[in-house]
């Protein structure tokens, strides 16, 4: 038995509202009304089921920033790790620890002349930390993948409905059209019919 939908989602449902969205710590639900509202003004839904899918678009869309967001702090996570693996070969371990450490004592200044003397920058740096956690890169980018394909066959049936709703109304405009012209002609051989009755 499938399970009933709680009183207060169908009223939203039905009101057209989007019910409160389901946030991490530290998420705005500011940038989430933001962005539902210009999804609302581009896709114009249209009725009930579009409602739902444009929800469904708003709530991947919104995953699909809050990944990509995770994914460059997990490069960022890395970079003391980077740093060390880096460093190592040219400072030796000691060394390289003492940089990499979070509160190292030795100056910003000091790193940067390292890296630049070695032919380095922290560009350098933030790709040896994306390549310290490109399993986990990985796995947000198949993530961030899936979650696109989901947003784009939603568009799709947001199409696929319009197209559809589309050829309904054009059957039934063809109807109405072909019910009119019958009842025109019907009136005009009734209206015929009583001419030739008058002459005779």
């Amino acid at each position: 038995m499938a399970a009933s939908v709680p009183a207060q989602s169908q009223l939203l449902l039905f009101a057209g509202a989007s019910p409160a969205p389901a946030l991490l710590q530290g998420e705005n639900p500011d940038d989430y009304e933001a962005l539902r509202k210009r999804i609302v003004e581009v896709v114009e839904p249209k009725d009930a089921l579009e409602q739902i899918w444009v929800g469904d678009i708003v709530e991947l869309t919104f995953e699909i920033h809050r990944l990509r967001h995770m994914k460059l702090r997990i490069i960022e996570g890395a970079k003391a790790e980077a740093l060390h693996k880096l460093l190592t070969p040219i400072c030796g371990y000691r060394h390289s620890e003492t940089f990499s450490q979070e509160n190292h004592a030795k100056p910003i200044k000091q790193l940067d002349a390292v890296l630049k003397h070695w032919g380095l920058s922290h560009d350098h740096v933030m790709a040896q930390a994306m390549a310290v956690r490109i399993k986990e890169v990985e796995k947000v980018n198949t993530m961030i993948m899936l979650a696109e394909a989901r947003r784009n066959k939603a568009l799709h049936e947001i199409d696929r409905h319009r197209d559809v709703l589309a050829a309904r109304l054009r059957a039934a405009a063809a109807i109405e059209d072909a019910d009119f012209r019958e009842v025109e002609l019907a009136r005009g051989l009734a209206e015929g019919s009583d001419d030739d009755a008058c002459e005779e």
